[in-house]
Parts: structure tokens; C-alpha cells; sequence
């Protein structure tokens, strides 16, 4: 009787060791399985969260767009671009708080920093922002792409650029061309091509002055070249007038366009306001920088000097090539 008791009591005892083993181990694999399952959620969700939703970029994917001045905003220029109208207006803001919300909008404004877009596919709106400074702080809103000042595709909220660029226009003015186009370089010249869908055609026609001459020390640059020497020479019977400014244009597809605005992202270009007068007979020495351009395509360019002679306007030119 004893022996069957110790039996009983030995099985009893594996019965409860089996459970209190099997129990432990259902429970291990199901703990498994519910952090495998959370595990899989969570990375569905951060996968979700950098997808794009139309115009809305989700938070781990976002960037500052704009790299802000340290120094104080005391005015800026925004412009709108009607490509299809061929018309710009300009906006001078200049009022604190006329700009207040503005300026901390562009501080704050972030977006997907995006590659290999084809400026041709671009479309909707395209406003121009400069900030007045040292440098030229400049970004370009086209439809749903914010383009910085280094190059840079961010895409963006469309509607809320859009809400933004509106508020902040006061004293338009309208022009009856596109021109000023703001980081236009990042539009226009695409791996070393230009891309003339929003390039100016000149205005230069054959008002050439054959009396005037403009002589490059050089008709053959590199790409690398950082400056021209130039000279003027009136060879007219009369004095002529003109400024400092010197424009550069590039012949495209047998035609030419203006490349002025086509300046690299960290150069701030302007042109002083004196008058020369050079009287007949006289010439003058001065310089052209290419390194505001640089790199330049291969192709055939022109410098454009305006002249004013005898009452009337007229301009005279030197071609060159860049190899």
C-alpha cells in the first residue's frame, strides 16, 4: 500500500513539474510572437510616416529649406513669374511687421530634400524671395518645390507657400517680361545644358554702334577663367556716355539670351551708378568677372555694353567662346 502511495505521489509530482515546465514555455512563445507583432507595427509606422501625401511631407522627412541669416532683416523683394503671360511684378517689403510672419515662416519652413527633378515638369505658381543683407538670401517657390540659393529641391506644402507668398505682397509693380528670376541658375542650367524654358531672349537687336568698340584681350576662355580685360574705344567724331554695367549673354540654338541673372549661389552681384564720359578719339581700360558665372558651358557668348551717342541709344558688343 505504502509503494502504491509513493507511486502515486511520484506521478502526481512529474505531472506538476510537466505543467509548471509547459506553462512557462506558452507563455515565452506568445511574449515572442506580441514582441515580433509590435515590432512589425512600429516599423509600418515610421515607414508610413515618410511616405508623401500629395502635398504634405510627414515629419521625419523634413529638412530646413532655408538657411537664415544671422544678421537683422530690414527689407525684401518678392516677386511673382507668369511664364505663360510673359509678365513679373515685384513687391517691396520694407514695415517690421508687415514681414514679421513672413520672416518666421521661411525660418521655420522645412520640406523633402528631393533629386533628379526636370525643371521642364515643373508648373503651378513660382514666387521669388530676396532678402536684403550681405549675401544674397534668395529662394524660389515653384508649385510644389522650394529651390535655395545652394541648388537645393525641397519639396514642400504648395497651399501653405502659397498662403504666404500672398500675404506678404504690397506696392506691386508689373513688367511686361519675366526677368529677375531668383536662383534662375538651378532652372535654366541642367548638367551643363542650358535649358531655355525660362530663359530671356535679348532685346539686342542690330543697333550696334560701328563707331564704338569693345576689344577682349582674349576670344578664347575656359571654363575656369575669372576675368576679362576689356577695352572701350570711341572712334566717332562725338563723345559717348555710359555706365558701369556690363551684360552677358549666351548664343543658344542660333539664338541669343540674357544670362545675367544665372550667378552662382554665393555672390552678390550689383553694378555701380557712375557715368563715363568718353570723349572722341579716347578709349578705357576695365574688367569683366566670370567668376560670378563659373562653371560656364562650351558655347559662344557675348559681352553687351549700352552706349548713349549723339542722343540716341545703341550698345556694341564682343563675342568670345568658351572651350
Amino acid at each position: 500500500m505504502k509503494k502504491h502511495k509513493i507511486i502515486l505521489v511520484f506521478l502526481l509530482c512529474m505531472v506538476l513539474v510537466s505543467g509548471c515546465y509547459n506553462e512557462p514555455t506558452e507563455q515565452t512563445e506568445i511574449g515572442k510572437d506580441k514582441e515580433s507583432i509590435t515590432e512589425t507595427d512600429r516599423n509600418t509606422d515610421r515607414k508610413t510616416n515618410t511616405k508623401i501625401d500629395g502635398n504634405k511631407v510627414e515629419e521625419l522627412d523634413r529638412e530646413l529649406v532655408f538657411k537664415f541669416p544671422e544678421e537683422d532683416i530690414q527689407s525684401l523683394f518678392v516677386y511673382t513669374y507668369n511664364f505663360e503671360g510673359n509678365t513679373t511684378t515685384s513687391n517691396w517689403v520694407y514695415e517690421k511687421e508687415d514681414m514679421t510672419d513672413f520672416v518666421n515662416y521661411l525660418k521655420n519652413l522645412s520640406g523633402k530634400k528631393v533629386s533628379n527633378i526636370n525643371p521642364d515638369d515643373l508648373s503651378g505658381f513660382f514666387y521669388g524671395v530676396e532678402l536684403s543683407g550681405s549675401y544674397p538670401y534668395t529662394l524660389l517657390f515653384a508649385g510644389e518645390y522650394a529651390i535655395n540659393y545652394e541648388g537645393e529641391y525641397f519639396l514642400i506644402d504648395k497651399e501653405e507657400s502659397v498662403k504666404m507668398c500672398n500675404s506678404i505682397i504690397r506696392n506691386t509693380q508689373v513688367h511686361d517680361t519675366v526677368y529677375n528670376i531668383v536662383n534662375n541658375r538651378y532652372l535654366s542650367l541642367i548638367d551643363g545644358k542650358w535649358n531655355t524654358k525660362y530663359m530671356n531672349k535679348s532685346i539686342k537687336t542690330d543697333d550696334t554702334l560701328e563707331k564704338v568698340q569693345m576689344i577682349g584681350d582674349n576670344k578664347e576662355l575656359h571654363s575656369d577663367t575669372e576675368l576679362l580685360k576689356i577695352l572701350i574705344e570711341n572712334t566717332s567724331s562725338k563723345e559717348i556716355e555710359f555706365g558701369s554695367r556690363l551684360e552677358l549673354e549666351a548664343l543658344i540654338d542660333d539664338s541669343w539670351y540674357n544670362i545675367d541673372n544665372m550667378i552662382n549661389d554665393n555672390i552678390n552681384l550689383g553694378w555701380t551708378d557712375e557715368l563715363y564720359i568718353l570723349e572722341a578719339g579716347n578709349s578705357l581700360d576695365t574688367v569683366f568677372h566670370f567668376t560670378y558665372f563659373q562653371p560656364l558651358p562650351t558655347g559662344r557668348y557675348r559681352l553687351i555694353k549700352d552706349i548713349s551717342f549723339n542722343g540716341n541709344m545703341g550698345y556694341t558688343a564682343f563675342e568670345f567662346e568658351v572651350k
